[in-house]
């Protein structure tokens, strides 16, 4: 899942993004981020090339490989179907934005299971600590 956020972020907002702002779109830590760049790496999915503002940091960049993959997968949501009828402009525009709202979706529902997951182990310790 964090996976397919990563790409269709780097694929839809059509720019490089540090390994801080993957973190952030995914909502892991460090050592997490850096596993998941890798397999995207190893599977050529994605490439990692310095900052040229900033040699220190790693830019990571979807690699045409992925484009091509992943480009119809991430923008295709039926649009067409859905505004059967409507200017060739506006389905255009369309695509895009909703691949967009399902992107935000996936987002909200995987923080929602995040949430889940930490207040279940809260709980478990709790109950721990009090016997």
């Amino acid at each position: 899942m964090h996976e397919y956020t990563v790409l269709a972020e780097l694929l839809l907002g059509r720019r490089a993004m540090t390994g801080a702002e993957v973190a952030e779109t995914v909502g892991l830590a460090t050592g997490g981020t850096t596993r998941l760049l890798a397999r995207l790496e190893e599977r050529d999915l994605i490439e990692r090339e310095p900052d040229p503002e900033d040699g220190r940091r790693l830019l990571v960049l979807a690699t045409t490989r992925a484009h091509e993959i992943l480009w119809e997968d991430v923008t295709d949501t039926g649009a067409r179907r859905i505004v059967t009828g409507a200017p060739a402009e506006w389905v255009d525009w369309f695509r895009p934005v909703t691949g967009r709202l399902l992107d935000v979706a996936v987002r909200r529902v995987q923080e929602m299971r995040d949430r889940e997951h930490r207040d279940r182990v809260r709980r478990r310790r709790r109950r721990a600590a009090e016997t």
